[in-house]
């Protein structure tokens, strides 16, 4: 092996430098960016231009581009986001999180009445206090509550509730009826997004927040795991530290 391939190996399998491609996606990213918020404001302004209404058929598709576009700049953001946590860039902000409050105001984020109706919280859940940063947490939830929405394709409900970890902390178990994962599915959730398998993953557009909030997870210093039933569906479980008085992770959790 000569030493120039040796610097190669080291930065990827590869030969690609580690960080050139996180820089083109976030250069990429933020261009796409730009470019679809001149869209969705151009279709706000036709929607909202009262000199001259839209038709009924007209308004329908405005409404559409403007979904379709709202979707994609969360995906987007998803990839930026990555991008800055391959790079190392991206920080949380650790502290003490009341779980109870966190987990309504996740639910409130889910303003489509039709999604939103079909989420309840636990009202047995007990009121956790965990050591995490509290936007990204809120982040993780709001995204594995629509990943688990759009992978039940039934319409079936999804609850969200707290129990014990075996090793001292909290988990929040977010459970759909309709949640039905084939075996093979379940190691496929988190794969890295160039793995050849990972094409075979949960529905589309899923498998990117699932791996972003399995990274935000991880950098909070807990785990994202995913249980399944073959009788009552499927399960995603975030595993995180409990708060010990001192003002820091649970000793317990952390063992």
């Amino acid at each position: 092996m000569t030493a120039g391939s040796a610097v190669r190996s080291a930065d990827d399998p590869q030969g690609r430098p580690r960080g050139v491609g996180a820089e083109l996606i976030s250069h990429t990213g933020h261009a796409l960016r730009a470019c679809l918020n001149a869209i969705l404001g151009y279709a706000q302004i036709l929607e909202l231009d009262r000199a001259h209404p839209l038709a009924p058929v007209q308004k329908e598709r405005v409404d559409q581009i403007q979904a379709s576009g709202w979707q994609l700049l969360r995906l987007i953001d998803d990839a930026l986001e990555l991008a800055r946590i391959g790079a190392g860039q991206l920080t949380v902000s650790m502290e003490p999180v009341a779980l109870a409050p966190l987990l309504r105001n996740s639910l409130a984020q889910l303003d489509e009445p039709a999604v939103s109706s079909r989420v309840g919280l636990d009202a047995a859940s007990h009121d956790a206090i965990v050591w995490a940063d509290p936007a990204r947490l809120r982040q993780v939830v709001v995204k594995l509550l629509l990943g688990a929405l759009k992978c039940d394709r039934h319409g079936g409900s999804v609850l969200v509730g707290l129990s014990r970890s075996a090793e001292g902390g909290t988990m929040i178990r977010i459970r759909g009826d309709g949640l039905a994962l084939a075996p093979g599915q379940l190691e496929k959730m988190f794969l890295p997004l160039d793995h050849p398998a990972a094409k075979d993953g949960p529905a589309e557009g899923v498998q990117l927040g699932l791996v972003l909030a399995q990274k935000l997870v991880e950098l909070m210093g807990g785990q994202l795991q995913v249980h399944r039933d073959p009788t009552s569906g499927s399960e995603l479980r975030i595993l995180l530290r409990g708060h010990a008085p001192g003002g820091g992770p649970s000793s317990a959790a952390d063992a």
